[in-house]
């Protein structure tokens, strides 16, 4: 057989040798066929096609049945998504050691990139029964993000014990991308602080929340009683023993509607990241098998859990968290395991401490395929609050991630303070020990730092009247805080349980102020972002922070009289002043308010030998934001 290809090979190379040009350009798409891709020129002629198409149906239509793409052509940026079905069943196709598919996709210069397909096993979401439903459809899928436009084309490969087979190489158009289109979320080139959007180039400030009421429990513990699991007034830890049914159709809807809105509620407010955990007991998507779950009389394997398999319905309702999140170009921390020891059911716990290479790999690898096409998809974090070192053996699998992902996300280990290392690309950190508010950036080296979870004393959700939080200053003053200190953002936990039940909007009333004040602002462009130091008559205020540019022609200043862990505003001061250190010249002061990010006046000063004394407004009772301004520069 191999004899034969070779021979009707390279007959269709020497007749098409002898072809002229004008038939030679007719041909668009160019088959493959395995050991002869490098000496077939681009494009395939019309003749070669014939012969091709006869050696491809021979060997490899068998294989790969009823591929179906989303769009022939598409904008960059956009999903470019295939479906298809293989000629086999395996045992388990979340295994790339058992069947390996691929999709290898070449740009319009030939550069090649290698995708891996994932198993998809379809729901459906039902709005008039409010539940989430198996279609029975499965398939392999292929996710794709196209960052240049021109002519692309892919080819699907699977390997198993009988050998590689391949299909034949499609086209497909990109065009270029739509100008408001943001893309993926990348570290400045220049500036290592700072995150941009690698198409349009603006700041993405990590203003956001962690999902920290999860979908797994929301549907294993909910009925028509305890649908509210979660927003505050019938919290019920699952370490109460409150028997759950497992998932149900309406539940899975009750965990989608939640998680939809948290998502939607977050971006139309302004806030641009999110994170969640993608394991016990928060969104997991494989866990051990022969657990019973959280006093529900329904067991993990009973409820279509394993390790080394994915919960497909976890997965879709994943699928969606990612499709609203680009709705808002919002960036999310992917969490693959949680560390804490006392939940013997998690993946994490098994592969943290084992050290399971096949499967660790196996799981990183399928969410890569299924979510890393996502402009959406900003960081893969591994554990949650390990306490152990970024070590060796941690160290290879991010070479050996990052040697597959088309993509370049961000990879960290763990979180800071936790006895553990963060590493490598970002510094993050979770902080209860109420200093959030006023915390200082990170500076052990040159990469963003990132609070990924915060909140007061302990937790922001205390429910003691003493350190409640009723306007939600716990998180919008930490946010203010994150953004004149260089923290690249600052993602807050357990908003849910706490925000709504006394007039405060957990989204309305903290997310749109810094957002409104950053709108026309592009941080990496101005870098490096010095703190700026101040001198004055500053009695009575309890924190006052300066961040300016590198010409210092832009400062921003923050101005706190009354700190969160305060329910009641401290009365206003007058009289109190700064003077700061900048070149000669006329400034505009746009004092801002910074709990509804509205301008409240502007001031003209100018400087004295160098110094430009700035008036706090005597209005301050809680905290106040300001732009200075260099005339000059508008």
């Amino acid at each position: 057989m191999k004899k034969l290809l070779a021979t009707l090979v390279h007959m269709a190379l020497r007749i098409n040798s002898s072809l002229p040009f004008w038939l030679k350009k007719s041909l668009i798409a160019r088959p493959f066929v395995a050991g002869y891709d490098a000496v077939i020129p681009r494009p395939l002629y019309s003749l070669n096609l014939i012969v091709f198409s006869i050696i491809l149906l021979s060997s490899c239509s068998e294989v790969f049945l009823e591929i179906h793409q989303n769009a022939d052509t598409l904008k960059a940026y956009e999903k470019f998504e295939i479906s298809f079905n293989l000629s086999k069943v395996y045992d388990n196709p979340y295994d790339y050691k058992e069947i390996d598919v691929l999709a290898g996709f070449t740009d319009p210069e030939g550069k090649k990139v290698m995708v891996p397909a994932f198993w998809y096993e379809g729901y459906d979401i039902d709005e008039s029964s409010k539940a989430i439903t198996k279609t029975g459809v499965n398939r392999w899928m292929v996710r794709f993000t196209p960052t240049v436009s021109g002519v692309w084309y892919y080819q699907l490969s699977a390997t198993d014990s009988e050998g590689p087979r391949a299909s034949a190489e499609i086209e497909f158009l990109v065009e270029k991308a739509n100008q408001r289109k943001n893309g993926f979320i990348r570290v400045h080139p220049t500036d290592k602080l700072h995150y941009q959007y690698e198409n349009s180039e603006e700041t993405f400030f990590a203003a956001g929340l962690n999902i920290d009421v999860n979908a797994f429990l929301r549907s294993v513990a909910a009925d028509s009683t305890h649908l509210n699991w979660g927003t505050g007034s019938k919290y019920i830890p699952p370490w109460t023993g409150f028997p759950g049914n497992g998932f149900t159709g309406n539940n899975l809807y009750t965990a989608y509607s939640f998680q939809a809105n948290m998502i939607n509620s977050l971006g139309e407010n302004g806030g641009k990241a999110a994170r969640f955990i993608a394991d016990i007991y928060y969104h997991p998507l494989e866990a051990k098998p022969d657990e019973t779950a959280y006093g529900s009389e329904v067991s993990f394997n009973e409820m279509g859990f394993d390790l080394g398999r994915y919960h497909q319905a976890m997965c879709f309702l994943l699928d969606k968290t990612y499709e609203n999140a680009e709705k808002y170009d919002m960036g999310i921390i992917h969490t693959a395991w949680d560390a804490i020891t006392d939940q013997p059911y998690s993946a994490g716990f098994c592969y943290g401490e084992k050290k399971g290479d096949e499967l660790i790999k196996r799981r990183l690898r399928y969410t890569l395929a299924r979510w890393g096409y996502s402009t959406s998809y900003w960081m893969t974090e591994y554990f949650n609050e390990y306490d152990q070192p970024y070590d060796l053996y941690w160290q290879g699998i991010t070479e050996w991630l990052k040697a597959f992902d088309p993509y370049n996300h961000q990879i960290v280990f763990t979180s800071h303070g936790h006895g553990g290392e963060t590493g490598p690309d970002a510094f993050i950190t979770h902080t209860y020990d109420g200093s959030c508010w006023k915390m200082d950036v990170y500076k052990g080296d040159l990469s963003p730092a990132v609070m990924g979870e915060f909140g007061g004393y302990h937790r922001v959700g205390t429910k003691d009247p003493d350190t409640y939080d009723p306007d939600g200053n716990w998180v919008r003053q930490t946010l203010w805080n994150g953004m004149v200190s260089n923290w690249a953002g600052a993602l807050t936990w357990w908003t849910h349980p706490i925000y709504g039940e006394k007039g405060c909007d957990a989204y309305e009333d903290i997310y749109p102020a810094l957002n409104n004040f950053l709108k026309k602002e592009n941080l990496a462009k101005e870098a490096p972002w010095k703190e700026l130091d101040y001198s004055g008559y500053t009695e009575g205020f309890e924190h006052i922070r300066l961040l300016t540019n590198k010409d210092r022609e832009k400062t921003f200043l923050w101005v706190v009289r009354t700190p969160p862990g305060e329910t009641s505003d401290r009365p206003a001061l007058s009289g109190r002043w700064i003077a700061i250190d900048l070149p000669e010249g006329g400034y505009t002061i746009e004092w801002w308010d910074s709990k509804k990010g509205e301008i409240i006046n502007a001031v003209e000063e100018n400087t004295v030998q160098s110094k430009l004394k700035v008036l706090i407004p005597d209005s301050v009772t809680r905290d106040i934001a300001a732009k200075i301004l260099k005339d000059d520069q508008g």
